[in-house]
């Protein structure tokens, strides 16, 4: 496993091979054009690679969560993003409001 800390809103360095995966623990909350985020990472993803996403499960937007995802969102952007076989693998309660979900999905074949 290499670890890649990345700014979405720009190019990523990754490594010559594409990678297996990625994580993303909260990191599209404050972005309001999801799927283009989403996308551009899971294009560089190997083919039947994972995306993983840690997410709150909240039904309204908030100062925190500007833009929220609840797992039904999640399920939707996944498939938009070029992902497939989207689901909810895990749930726990949030410190602050509701739950935290945990999402996955692979990059479709082609």
């Amino acid at each position: 496993m290499i670890p890649i800390r990345a700014d979405f809103s720009k190019l990523l360095e990754l490594p010559e091979a594409p990678p297996d995966g990625m994580l993303l623990a909260n990191a599209l909350l404050f972005v309001h054009d999801q799927e283009g985020v989403l996308r551009r990472p899971v294009n560089l993803l190997r083919t039947g690679g994972r995306v993983v996403i840690v997410k709150y499960d909240r039904r309204a937007a908030s100062r925190w969560v500007p833009f929220p995802i609840n797992p039904r969102a999640w399920v939707a952007l996944a498939k938009t993003a070029g992902l497939e076989n989207p689901r909810v693998t895990a749930r726990w309660p949030a410190m602050y409001d509701g739950e935290l979900y945990l999402g996955v999905a692979e990059r479709s074949h082609d």
